[in-house]
């Protein structure tokens, strides 16, 4: 997982916004989109931890599939 971050210039109306990706090479339809309901579940839970204003974009790499939410979370909160 490769989680980008931007900080600044965002207007505190816009607040916390999530953007996820999940190419073929996760595999298939399933698995993109179980991926992709585990990292948004992440950033659900980790929201009060991060700053006010920010913007995330989370790439999904095939061995997603292998972790558990625990691992993912932990993960997730590394990389932010």
């Amino acid at each position: 997982m490769q989680v980008l971050m931007s900080t600044g210039g965002g207007s505190a109306e816009a607040g916390l916004r999530l953007g996820v990706i999940a190419s073929k090479r996760v595999g298939g339809a399933v698995k993109r989109n179980r991926a992709k309901r585990l990292i948004r579940e992440c950033f659900r839970s980790c929201r009060e931890m991060l700053p006010v204003t920010c913007d995330l974009v989370v790439v999904a790499r095939p061995a997603i599939d292998r972790l558990s939410f625990k691992e993912l979370r932990g993960h997730f909160l590394e990389a932010c």
